[in-house]
């Protein structure tokens, strides 16, 4: 009578992710698009604009296009203007992100809206 050896469950190949939060699209890699249904991600620092009230729409200047145009003439060590552009939580598109360059996408100094986060969650340990 054969006896039957234990099968080793499938195991699915995964990308290892830098950090859990980072919004970052690199040029080099592919368009990639949402598969999920719109719904506003939980990190504080992207939108799919579902919810975006709830994210940082009120820190925005008036009058700042949504979805903001990209500048390429912003270095990379630098911010860029606050707005809501396009390419973020490793999307090319229907994804956004506040800046341009911060330090959650390619080590730019944290943007406006990552330090209030940062801020807000030092406060419940401090205060």
């Amino acid at each position: 009578e054969p006896t039957e050896e234990p099968t080793q469950p499938a195991v699915e190949p995964t990308q290892p992710s830098v950090e859990p939060t980072d919004p970052a699209v690199e040029p080099t890699q592919p368009a990639v698009e949402p598969t999920e249904p719109a719904v506003e991600p939980t990190e504080p620092n992207i939108t799919t604009l579902v919810d975006f009230n709830s994210k940082w729409a009120s820190m925005l200047p008036a009058g700042t296009p949504i979805p903001t145009p990209a500048d390429e003439k912003v270095s990379r060590k630098e911010n860029g203007p606050l707005g809501v552009y396009e390419g973020a939580g490793y999307h090319s598109k229907g994804i956004y992100r506040p800046v341009m360059h911060c330090m959650m996408r390619d080590y730019a100094p944290f943007c406006p809206v990552c330090t209030k986060r940062l801020n807000d969650i030092f406060d419940l340990y401090t205060k």
